[in-house]
């Protein structure tokens, strides 16, 4: 079992019940044994380590999260646009957009 962080006002708590909520359910499905999805990793890696999530960048989380997705997906050079999403969440998580 966890504990949130306690508020300083009703307010500051309301805003944070989905958070809550989120983070509860993730203790579930992982509780389960269910695999968490890339953005879910990303997430929990900064809640937990993020100094090493700093020192890493958004090349090494996402490397860290989903080690065999290239960022092509042929020899020709086609973007993945898969690999672009998770990139582009791996940066905002780094740059402390998301949480």
């Amino acid at each position: 079992m966890f504990k949130g962080p306690s508020f300083s006002s009703i307010h500051e708590a309301r805003a944070n019940v989905q958070g809550f909520l989120d983070q509860t359910e993730l203790e579930i499905r992982r509780a389960k044994g269910e695999q968490l999805i890339p953005e879910e990793l990303m997430l929990e890696a900064m809640k937990h380590h993020p100094e090493k999530v700093k020192e890493v960048r958004a090349d090494g989380l996402l490397e860290a999260v989903a080690p065999r997705l290239d960022a092509y997906l042929d020899n020709q050079g086609t973007p993945n646009p898969e690999f672009e999403r998770l990139y582009a969440t791996a940066q905002a998580i780094n740059r402390g957009e998301l949480q």
